[in-house]
């Protein structure tokens, strides 16, 4: 009977632990990547805010009457706005323009969510509290305070800076890009 070789490489367990960290140090480069953070960050800003201000424009008669219950002033107007800001301010963050302006619009509809809705529920989102709308602010002011980043389509880029041109900064584009 012929004798059967193992022709399987032996890898030894110190070998094996070189190639698993030489695998996480090139991974743990791309995670140094700000930029990529800032992209995720844009779209975790942006898909509610797309969601819900669609809704808003898309049923605008059921946020009216939610509106008018709530007793928000001038309530047929106000859930255009609030849809409006929320879709396109959902859609540029998205996109990566304009996005300190947006950032800062979506911040303000949130305060004012808290203040006139949540805020009276307590915290807990389970409560109809204000956690959500919260981490909605937050995340709206971090893209106002940083900018949308590097990854932004180029043609959408050369736009902004288009129509920003000469304003110096007072529009709160992201020149820095």
């Amino acid at each position: 009977m012929a004798q059967v070789w193992d022709t399987t490489p032996v890898i030894s367990e110190y070998q094996q632990n070189k190639i698993d960290m030489n695998f996480i140090s090139k991974v743990a480069v791309w995670f140094r990547n700000e930029d990529a953070g800032l992209l995720v960050l844009r779209v975790a800003v942006a898909i509610p805010f797309i969601v819900h201000g669609y809704a808003k424009l898309a049923d605008h008669g059921m946020y009216v009457q939610a509106f008018a219950s709530m007793g928000i002033f001038a309530p047929a107007f106000m859930a255009w706005f609030v849809g409006l800001v929320e879709f396109v301010g959902g859609i540029v963050v998205l996109l990566g323009i304009f996005v300190r302006t947006a950032g800062v619009l979506l911040t303000v509809v949130m305060v004012v969510a808290i203040a006139t809705v949540h805020a009276k529920s307590g915290y807990s989102a389970m409560t109809g509290g204000y956690e959500y709308q919260l981490t909605l602010l937050l995340t709206a002011l971090a893209v106002a305070f940083t900018g949308a980043g590097k990854y932004v389509p180029a043609p959408l880029a050369k736009l902004e800076a288009k129509c920003c041109a000469g304003c110096a900064s007072t529009c709160g584009c992201d020149e820095t890009k």
